[in-house]
């Protein structure tokens, strides 16, 4: 298996290895907890793999992954993850924390279809994912997802939380093409604090129950086909959406067809955003010279809540802002002449 497999053990360490596999295998994993209990993998620096650098796999238990270092691991050999949780099978009081997992452009194996974290169930009969938790890892480049969780349709994941991660694109197009963060058949989930910066798309929640999405940040100069995805064949719902905000360029609020059959909350009350939508977006620049009475594209694909407009140069009097649309703005005023304008509109 190329590394090291800890395998059906109870009260094992895998602490501070240096592991390069060299990419010597399809079969290579850099260390491997196979329903192991009680087990911390803990401080190992693991490099060039094709396949997956950490697995916890086969119904694991009480298994920690932490402090470890991920170097260009991951790939195109049946879409392995550099981390991977449960699958095949199950796994259940997981924690995966305060690891670091980066991909440059030397990797010759990144993929479609690949996470850098992976968590989801087995196709096995009765496989479970329940009280996991991934929080506070540092993610660069993730081959195409950042984080992924997920149960069955039979058996939802239970009392799962990502939290508190960084997933940090380099605006290089051959990584970090889908959702930062991924959920599907998930119950009781919590999806917090984390900061994405430089994604292609945002934060997609499919057959979810009972979830909180609240405190997360977008941002980078890299636009994002959108922001929130909530479309499901079988309805999500008591879903909360709170306090997240995004400064990054996006094409729309909401994916395509999204939260068309969501039950979504979201709170009046302790919002930064305008108007207590649960959402602050942001959409902010230099309109360019522009004449009285000219239309301005925000780019919220939704009607803003508020749009806050400032002359960049002299000449203007008696300027206002009309005609909020869900696609652009007016802004008219007195003084002649075109003009630059600073502007922000919010939802």
């Amino acid at each position: 298996m190329g590394g090291i497999t800890i395998s059906t053990c109870t009260d094992s360490a895998a602490i501070g290895n240096i592991i390069n596999l060299a990419y010597n295998s399809t079969a290579d994993t850099g260390i491997n907890a196979v329903g192991s209990v009680n087990c911390l993998i803990h401080g190992n620096r693991i490099s060039n793999s094709r396949t997956t650098a950490i697995a916890v796999t086969n119904n694991a238990n009480k298994v920690t992954v932490s402090g470890n270092c991920l170097q260009n691991t991951g790939g195109t050999v049946s879409n392995f993850s550099p981390i991977m949780v449960g699958f095949t099978k199950g796994a259940s009081n997981i924690s995966v924390s305060n690891n670091t997992l980066v991909v440059d452009s030397t990797h010759p194996y990144y993929g479609a279809a690949v996470a850098a974290i992976f968590c989801v169930a087995g196709p096995e009969v009765g496989a479970t994912i329940e009280n996991v938790v991934i929080k506070d890892n540092v993610i660069v480049n993730p081959n195409d997802y950042g984080i992924f969780v997920g149960g069955t349709a039979a058996i939802p994941a239970a009392n799962c939380a990502v939290v508190g991660n960084q997933i940090l694109g380099t605006q290089d197009a051959t990584f970090f093409q889908r959702e930062t963060i991924y959920a599907n058949y998930c119950n009781r989930l919590d999806v917090s604090s984390n900061v994405i910066v430089d994604a292609k798309r945002g934060i997609r929640l499919d057959d979810v129950t009972t979830a909180t999405v609240g405190e997360n940040v977008l941002k980078g100069t890299r636009t994002l086909d959108w922001l929130w995805s909530f479309s499901t064949a079988t309805p999500s719902t008591g879903m909360v959406l709170r306090n997240n905000e995004c400064t990054a360029p996006l094409t729309a609020v909401f994916a395509p067809a999204s939260g068309s059959s969501t039950q979504l909350t979201t709170p009046a009350n302790n919002n930064r955003a305008v108007g207590g939508s649960g959402l602050v977006v942001q959409n902010k620049g230099l309109t360019g010279l522009i004449a009285s009475g000219a239309t301005v594209a925000h780019g919220l694909s939704v009607t803003p809540t508020n749009v806050v407009v400032a002359p960049a140069d002299t000449g203007v009097t008696d300027f206002f802002v009309h005609t909020l649309g869900s696609t652009t703005f007016t802004i008219t005023y007195s003084g002649g002449g075109t003009h630059d304008f600073y502007w922000r509109a919010e939802f």
